[in-house]
């Protein structure tokens, strides 16, 4: 059986310690790769464009931060995007009526997921393309 001095056993607590230490970080930091780069470190997030239904093409533009921009129509989905505010404007799509405010700002979390998410109303089928067509009288003689 070994017998431990105390001198032996406050080293290996310290060292314990620093190992922990170090690991703890390393987790919360990320571990540099031989190139420099972090690895398993998730700070950007994803934006989603979801407007329904499909068939509108509803036509949108988008900003948010480190400059980013971009328009589109329809659905779409952006990866690695830098963590911020992002703000969307929805446009007139033909045929349909926008059922929700027409822009709209939501925050990306580190390593999170925001949708831009509106419903368009279909008009095309709604009497005089959804214009009150009032009342008529006839007079018969």
């Amino acid at each position: 059986m070994m017998s431990w001095s105390f001198g032996d056993r406050t080293r290996w607590r310290a060292a314990l310690l620093a190992a922990s230490c170090l690991c703890l970080s390393l987790s919360l930091v990320g571990c540099p790769n031989s190139l420099g780069s972090k690895v398993n470190q998730s700070v950007n997030g994803t934006v989603i464009i979801d407007p329904t239904p499909d068939e509108a093409n509803a036509p949108w533009s988008i900003v948010g931060p480190a400059s980013f921009s971009d328009q589109g129509q329809g659905d779409r989905t952006f990866s690695s995007m830098e963590i911020g505010v992002y703000s969307i404007v929805w446009g007139e799509a033909v045929g349909y009526a926008l059922d929700g405010p027409a822009e709209e700002s939501l925050t990306l979390m580190r390593g999170g997921e925001i949708t831009f998410e509106v419903t368009y109303t279909d008009t095309s089928s709604q009497v005089g393309g959804g214009m009150s067509t009032g009342s008529v009288e006839e007079t018969v003689r």
